[in-house]
């Protein structure tokens, strides 16, 4: 069955994170990921087919070629995880292109929230963000009617627009974008996880009024994925700003023409059951879920958005995860941060298992709580990845392991 266009989009999203978690400098990982769009050789003299050629057949459109990169930035050197990926691709029968990009390795999402919790309100900069960025060690309070975003996502849009070229030409993403604007296409943005927050920010950097006269497209649109907020409310609030007469606009939620839940562009698609969309302002409501019962003490239990865990574990929970939750959502507490408009679903509480097969995952109850960080682990990395997989009803080729 042919995918409609917004799941043709999250198959470009998803394929943005092909090299996640492998090892290697910029210019093997460039390598891997043309291999893995377009076909061809791997290290190890096996043959892959293709993340278009397999795909096209059923995705939107059927002619979507990469007409950009990919590009690969690894901010720690050589044989480091890629810090940021990004490619453009074309269909020409849909007038259309599509910016996917990814961010930190989504796999680990400890990770992810250590590793890009640069969210002080000291650190945070004022939108339109100063390219490249630099630390504006602000003073603090800021001043919360001017939109901001976190250091996290002023680095990464930094990252994007200034060390990223295209292996062939060399043009960055904006003089691409630049070269190819008609007022006959349309130009969508998209990522998951970190590059759910930074999509939608790239996206307001480049085209802050995303209508044909300002931006020289038909349409300029986004649809991140599981994003932590960008940035504080004023942003939130420029994000989705559109006139009263509706001929200027930025992101408002936009019709796809299609039924519920995929009805809107510029809304963040956010599981309910995921750590990264409660990121970095609602991130209280892991531990304690608005809308659910009380913790119930009597039997030694507490709630969490993965079910009840046992008291036993609370403790080595926070040890695990304090530099990570505890302490960003202490850091984030100075900056007013507001998530973008989301569209929230509840998952299906499972996981795509090596074969490709959806399986169940366990339901902790309070009369079933877990105990141990073997039940806790494959929750957490399941409500982040594979969970959205099966809300969009997409699933991509992978790259074989090594």
């Amino acid at each position: 069955m042919a995918y409609t266009i917004v799941q043709t989009v999250q198959a470009l999203n998803f394929a943005s994170n092909a090299v996640a978690g492998i090892l290697g400098d910029r210019e093997k990982l460039e390598s891997l990921m043309a291999v893995y769009l377009n076909g061809g050789t791997l290290p190890d003299n096996t043959e892959f087919p293709g993340f278009f050629p397999i795909m096209n057949p059923v995705l939107a459109g059927g002619d979507w070629q990469p007409v950009w990169g990919p590009a690969v930035f690894c901010a720690l050197g050589p044989q480091e995880k890629a810090t940021n990926v990004m490619f453009v691709a074309h269909s020409a029968s849909l007038k259309t292109y599509v910016v996917a990009l990814a961010g930190t390795n989504f796999n680990s999402v400890a990770d992810w929230i250590a590793e890009d919790g640069n969210v002080g309100a000291d650190h945070m900069a004022l939108y339109p963000i100063a390219i490249p960025y630099t630390d504006p060690n602000n003073s603090i309070p800021l001043d919360s009617s001017k939109p901001y975003v976190s250091g996290a996502t002023a680095d990464g849009v930094s990252n994007l627009m200034t060390k990223l070229h295209d292996p062939k030409t060399g043009k960055d993403i904006k003089k691409y974008l630049a070269s190819v604007a008609n007022a006959s296409e349309t130009l969508i943005f998209t990522g998951h996880s970190l590059g759910g927050a930074l999509s939608p920010t790239l996206a307001m950097q480049l085209y802050p009024r995303a209508q044909t006269s300002a931006s020289g497209w038909q349409n300029v649109l986004v649809q991140p994925s599981a994003g932590a907020s960008p940035g504080n409310a004023a942003f939130a609030q420029a994000f989705a700003y559109k006139s009263a007469d509706g001929k200027e606009w930025a992101y408002p939620a936009t019709p796809t023409g299609l039924t519920a839940p995929f009805d809107n562009w510029n809304v963040d698609y956010a599981s309910k059951r995921d750590v990264v969309p409660h990121a970095w302002n609602r991130l209280a409501q892991v531990f304690i879920p608005t809308g659910l019962p009380p913790v119930t003490q009597v039997l030694g239990t507490f709630q969490t958005i993965y079910g009840y865990m046992k008291n036993t574990l609370k403790t080595a929970l926070e040890t695990k995860l304090d530099t990570a939750l505890i302490g960003a959502d202490s850091l984030a507490s100075n900056g007013g941060y507001m998530n973008l408009p989301l569209n929230e679903f509840e998952p299906e509480w499972g996981t795509y298992d090596d074969t490709g097969a959806w399986v169940s995952l366990p339901v902790y109850a309070e009369s079933n709580p877990m105990s141990t960080f073997d039940e806790f682990d494959p929750l957490l990395l399941a409500a982040h990845t594979t969970q959205y997989a099966r809300f969009f009803g997409v699933q991509i080729p992978h790259l074989p392991k090594s």
